[in-house]
């Protein structure tokens, strides 16, 4: 029996063993549920845990600086992405407004916009990678972006002001409009000092943005140790609403809005699991047509509308 590393509970937890399936190293890792605040937790840390996030694992890949910052964009498609970003937040004009009619916003630009940013507010990304949302970012028109994650091999200093280090929460100053952890926070083996951490550098009356999976969710209870998003052993910890309720409230934060965005990944690449397929394996050859998977997004839709999707939004305010 295991006593839960989020609320402390000893009493009634579960256990089971997961396997690696991104890359098919099917190596075996035991992890627990709390009876309590149902956190799933892996119990032990794998002494070498680099094995699981070999060179070409997508955070880490190569960005070619010139095509993402100056060759992707025909000047005038940018003016016209940034009027979309500057509508997205409130802050557009007439041009803005007529695009907004007619495309998409990205999925982000609502967070910054719940956050009531601006194209100049700082903006701080954790374990962001190479820095893919950053830079895209930067290229429809925010000024002031920085990035920070451990494992990179050196800091990254990109045209236009994007810079990424390669640090630590605890070795960073200054503080910042926002924050944001998108599907960094369960890789973390310390979510409470990260926590603390991020309250100190956050700006008096600012949002954190937590975006992670989470265990409360109909692909868990579905799939079990196949659903995808479990993905031993680089996910530590995968919470619920009530594991981060708890952790948020230990590090003087509220959470002040949920907002549930799983995809239809849930269902297909967890299929190919339950198959024994994984996940590389099935990007070469996808199992299921683009309709099917189109309806699986949708289902996902549904799930979300329910709280009951496997990933979600968590915008944390300082108490």
């Amino acid at each position: 029996m295991f006593c839960c590393r989020i609320c402390g509970n000893g009493e009634s937890n579960s256990s089971f063993i997961a396997r690696e399936m991104m890359f098919g190293f099917k190596d075996e890792f035991e992890y627990g549920q709390c009876a309590e605040c149902n956190c799933l937790q892996i119990k032990e840390i794998p002494s070498d845990i680099s094995k699981y996030y070999p060179q070409h694992y997508y955070s880490y890949g190569a960005k070619n600086e010139e095509s993402l910052l100056k060759s992707v964009y025909m000047k005038g498609k940018q003016y016209l992405e940034r009027q979309m970003a500057k509508q997205s937040l409130g802050q557009g004009n007439l041009v803005g407004q007529l695009l907004a009619n007619k495309y998409d916003f990205p999925a982000w630009t609502e967070w910054l916009k719940l956050a009531e940013l601006s194209m100049d507010s700082s903006i701080l990304d954790v374990g962001c990678g190479t820095g893919d949302l950053l830079l895209e970012m930067r290229e429809l028109g925010f000024s002031n972006l920085t990035g920070i994650d451990p494992f990179l091999d050196q800091d990254i200093h990109y045209e236009q002001g994007v810079t990424i280090l390669k640090r630590s929460l605890k070795d960073l100053e200054g503080t910042y409009d926002f924050i944001m952890l998108n599907h960094s926070f369960e890789h973390m083996d310390d979510p409470l000092p990260t926590l603390k951490n991020i309250h100190r550098l956050l700006s008096a009356d600012r949002l954190v943005l937590i975006r992670i999976p989470i265990a409360q969710c109909y692909a868990w209870e579905t799939y079990g140790v196949n659903w995808y998003q479990l993905d031993a052993p680089r996910h530590f910890f995968l919470h619920t609403e009530k594991s981060m309720e708890i952790l948020a409230t230990q590090a003087s934060f509220k959470i002040s809005k949920v907002i549930y965005d799983s995809t239809g990944n849930q269902f297909w690449i967890s299929e190919g699991y339950v198959r024994g397929v994984p996940f590389v394996e099935q990007l070469k050859s996808p199992p299921f047509s683009k309709i099917e998977r189109n309806k699986f997004d949708e289902k996902a839709k549904v799930l979300n509308q329910e709280g009951r999707g496997d990933q979600a939004c968590f915008f944390l305010s300082k108490i």
